[in-house]
């Protein structure tokens, strides 16, 4: 989107580069995602040392914060040996359901299971993290397309509805 080669971005926004403005923002932290029953699903926050030893799930091998965002965070992504790395996050939710271990993602990737009461979702401790919002981020150097303002303004509208929908489970 900086560069100018796309004309709209989803991603955890902190802080934007020169270039790039938020056209919105939802509150859409990241936090744990554990199988009902979990010994953690007992705390009302997971700090990152709650996540030492416990059999970790990892989502592709990219963090999904930077240190940007936060460094402990990706110090400790860094850090930790998942037990199993995976491309397909049906299968991360399926592994946790099925009590194989935990994983780290923001409330819309289980807004379905999280409703059926398949999984807990827990915030972490951290301040960094739970600040986070996700964005739909464009280029401030030039006018957009109509059809695209108009699909940014779509986008806009769910993220505003799943921001909804995650803080109501």
């Amino acid at each position: 989107v900086q560069s100018g080669r796309v004309d709209a971005g989803l991603t955890f926004v902190g802080r934007l580069p020169t270039g790039v403005k938020a056209a919105a923002l939802a509150a859409l932290p990241l936090g744990v995602v554990m199988p009902l029953g979990h010994p953690l699903a007992a705390k009302s926050a997971i700090s990152l040392a709650d996540c030492v030893g416990q059999p970790f799930l990892r989502s592709l091998g990219q963090p999904p914060v930077g240190s940007t965002l936060s460094a402990e965070f990706a110090q400790f992504w860094d850090e930790i040996e998942p037990i199993v790395t995976c491309n397909w996050t049906t299968m991360v939710k399926r592994l946790i359901i099925a009590g194989k271990g935990i994983s780290f993602f923001s409330k819309i990737a289980f807004l379905e299971e999280l409703a059926r009461g398949d999984v807990v979702w827990r915030p972490f401790e951290l301040p960094a993290l739970n600040e986070i919002k996700v964005g739909i981020v464009v280029p401030v150097q030039r006018v957009l397309p109509s059809v695209t303002q108009n699909f940014v303004a779509r986008m806009a509208r769910r993220l505003k509805q799943l921001e909804l929908a995650a803080a109501a489970v």
